[in-house]
């Protein structure tokens, strides 16, 4: 595996969404059989009531405005883990970034909608896009669960299978086609119910088998993980030697264009240069053709036979 260094110099080659994905990876692997599970969606979606939800008590932060800074975790199951990530288009760009830093580092990634807006906008749509960009097209399906929050808030049925009919197309397109897997809740009906002890309630929220359907994804993620991963590590070695190579085309393209313009900058004074360097190579072979006259004869005799050349 890549040292720390090499992961740096990575990173100033490839670019940092390259050193993000070596970074996650290197930690994922080192990381044994725990799984990640991490969220992710806008700042009012619902992210860390979902995941108290899922514990069953409160320890996420939640408020009206982005709480999460740089991600809280907490133990779900001993192999288990809860990543709670920054919400994304915040005026805060920084909270984008380590967002898909965090995401990069887990293993599966819950996107979390919140139904009350209607249809994906633009930001979450292209977020889920760079998510699914930046893992292998062959593990988009084992790590990715889309959830759509406070569905109880809509209260005509058609609407709700309309509204679930369309956001679904527009993940199957962000994703790049590939399938990936769908579930409604409603954290907010799940807290009443175990505030006014209603077991309807808490059944009609969808979070206990939700619960049951994230541990049964880890479980399958983690009995494949192995591969999986070795997958990622292949798809990832391609991406940087893609990124490197294109690297050094755009590094040797931009020295052959200084060459070119340095070359035409001094090519009138090059070739008076190399005239007064071909005249003065000239008058050398001359002076060097009568020094070795000279030598050749005495000076004597070289002496009259100038004199009577002249």
């Amino acid at each position: 595996m890549l040292s720390k260094k090499d992961v740096d110099a990575l990173g100033m080659l490839a670019g940092p969404e390259v050193y993000q994905k070596w970074q996650g990876l290197i930690e994922k692997l080192s990381s044994g059989s725990k799984i990640t599970v991490a969220n992710t969606g806008l700042y009012n979606s619902g992210k860390s009531s979902l995941f108290n939800a899922l514990l069953g008590r409160e320890h996420f932060k939640v408020g009206a405005i982005p709480t999460t800074k740089t991600g809280d975790r907490e133990i779900l199951t001993d192999s288990i883990e809860l990543l709670d990530t920054p919400g994304i288009d915040t005026p805060d760009s920084s909270d984008d970034a380590a967002a898909f830093d965090a995401l990069m580092r887990s293993d599966i990634i819950l996107m979390i909608h919140n139904v009350k807006t209607g249809m994906l906008n633009r930001a979450e749509y292209e977020w889920l896009k760079r998510i699914a960009e930046g893992m292998n097209r062959e593990t988009i399906a084992d790590r990715m669960i889309f959830v759509s929050t406070w569905t109880d808030e809509i209260q005509d049925k058609s609407d709700l299978e309309k509204l679930r009919s369309e956001i679904q197309r527009q993940v199957r397109e962000a994703a790049n086609g590939i399938e990936i897997r769908y579930a409604e809740v409603s954290a907010k009906r799940f807290k009443t119910g175990i505030e006014n002890d209603k077991k309807a309630l808490v059944d009609a929220s969808g979070i206990p088998e939700f619960r049951n359907f994230v541990i049964d994804a880890a479980k399958k993620f983690s009995e494949k993980a192995e591969s999986l991963r070795r997958q990622e590590l292949l798809n990832l070695c391609r991406i940087t030697r893609d990124r490197l190579n294109d690297k050094r085309r755009s590094v040797s393209d931009e020295i052959d264009g200084r060459k070119r313009r340095i070359r035409s900058r001094y090519d009138g004074a090059f070739e008076t240069w190399r005239g007064i360097l071909s005249r003065f190579t000239s008058m050398r072979g001359n002076v060097q053709s009568k020094l070795n006259e000279c030598k050749s004869i005495s000076y004597d005799s070289y002496f009259e036979n100038r004199i009577y050349d002249m």
